[in-house]
C-alpha cells in the first residue's frame, strides 16, 4: 500500500485502511459475498501491496486487486484450483505469487491479473515462497525448489527431427 495507509483484513472478510501514526479508519473494502451454500462465517483474507495496488485473497471469491486511491477493483483472478488459497502471498517485481491448499502456486501478472505460469497441482508447497529478481524458491517436504520468475519456451529438442532426409 501506499506509505501512508496500512491494510488490515477483518476475520469476517472486509479490508480496513487505516492511517499508521494514529491508527484512524480511512475506507474499507468489503467482504466476499457468502458461499452458496449459505454458511456465512469467517473468510480469511491474505493481503499484499505493490505501488498503488492492494490485493486480496478470499475463501469465498477470486484475487482481487485494487486501488488504493479509488478503491476500484483493477482485476481479479478466479481460474486457479478449487481448493483455497493459503494464508500468504508475496508480491516480487511486476509478479504476484499465490499458493493454494492443494500445494500449487500460481504467478499472476500484477498488472493485468493473468496468470503467467503454475507449478502442477499437489506440488506440495507447503510454505509461501520467497522471491529474487531472478528466482521463487519454495519448500517442498524435504526438497527446496528453485524456478525461474521469467521461464521461456523450452530449446528444440536435438534429437528430434521432423523431416526425414
Amino acid at each position: 500500500m501506499a506509505a501512508h495507509h496500512l491494510g488490515v483484513a477483518r476475520s469476517r472478510g472486509p479490508v480496513v485502511a487505516a492511517r499508521p501514526a494514529s491508527g484512524r479508519r480511512l475506507w474499507a473494502l468489503g467482504p466476499e459475498a457468502s458461499p452458496p451454500n449459505g454458511a456465512a462465517g469467517r473468510d480469511i483474507r491474505a493481503l499484499a501491496s505493490h505501488a498503488d495496488q492492494l490485493v486480496a485473497t478470499s475463501l469465498n471469491g477470486p484475487v482481487r486487486a485494487y486501488d488504493v486511491h479509488t478503491r476500484r477493483q483493477r482485476w481479479a483472478f478466479g481460474d486457479g484450483p478449487a481448493d483455497a488459497v493459503a494464508l500468504r502471498i508475496r508480491v516480487c517485481g511486476d509478479q504476484l505469487y499465490v499458493p493454494y491448499t492443494n500445494g500449487s502456486i500460481i504467478a499472476l501478472d500484477m498488472d493485468t491479473g493473468r496468470e503467467r505460469w503454475r507449478t502442477p497441482d499437489g506440488g506440495q508447497f507447503d510454505w509461501p515462497p520467497a522471491a529474487s529478481a531472478t528466482s521463487l524458491y519454495a519448500s517442498a517436504g524435504e526438497a527446496l525448489w528453485a524456478f525461474d520468475i521469467h521461464p521461456r519456451e523450452m530449446p528444440p529438442d536435438p534429437e528430434h527431427h521432423d523431416d526425414d532426409r
